[in-house]
């Protein structure tokens, strides 16, 4: 993701504690400047433990936007107060779904895009249960109530804390899914707790 827009690409990631955003500035050559940590004071109610971060025009600006998930399952949006090569990004606002605060299991992930090939921005979010729910974008930054990403005729449910990347994997010209998950180690390595696996989703055409 090119976070500044000067046309290199940066690293941005959450992080467990306690749930800030930071990223590295891509300096070319596959070679990152120091951590950069978005400044953001979380009101006594608030817990971002757990952050995961997508960086998308969510308001039609021209400019990056972040979406943060936290460990509660919430979806957070941080408007881009600065400029696209000068980002600066102002408080946490809950997204809104189907008229309430959306929300998933725990742990959510947030991926922007247009799921549904209406060129309205939707909503994918993935959590700890291991499922992956669609938030249909109404256009101006709403979004209907969420629905499960099906596979098949059954809910898209693997392991648990899913993350999730939105991809034309054999370039076919339909979205596929790349999910990451997370299941308990039970090898005789008595120091290692978790591991986790890949698993690819192909689409299908209507």
């Amino acid at each position: 993701m090119d976070v500044d827009g000067d046309g290199t690409l940066d690293i941005a990631t959450g992080e467990w504690a306690p749930g800030g955003v930071v990223w590295f500035k891509g300096l070319g050559k596959a070679q990152f400047g120091p951590m950069r940590t978005f400044e953001e004071t979380a009101d006594e109610n608030q817990d971002w433990a757990a952050s995961t971060v997508f960086f998308v025009d969510w308001r039609g600006t021209g400019k990056l936007d972040a979406l943060v998930g936290n460990i509660g399952g919430l979806v957070y949006l941080n408007e881009n107060l600065g400029t696209r090569k000068e980002p600066r990004y102002g408080p946490r606002k809950p997204l809104q779904a189907g008229g309430k605060e959306l929300a998933v299991a725990n742990k959510s992930q947030p991926v922007a895009v247009d799921w549904d090939g209406d060129k309205v921005l939707d909503l994918l979010v993935g959590d700890d249960t291991g499922r992956l729910t669609f938030f249909k974008g109404l256009g101006g930054g709403k979004l209907a109530a969420g629905t499960p990403v099906m596979v098949g005729d059954a809910p898209l449910q693997i392991d648990a804390r899913i993350k999730v990347h939105v991809c034309d994997w054999n370039r076919d010209g339909v979205r596929d899914l790349l999910v990451g998950s997370c299941v308990p180690y039970t090898g005789p390595d008595p120091e290692r707790r978790y591991e986790g696996y890949v698993y690819l989703f192909l689409g299908k055409r209507p």
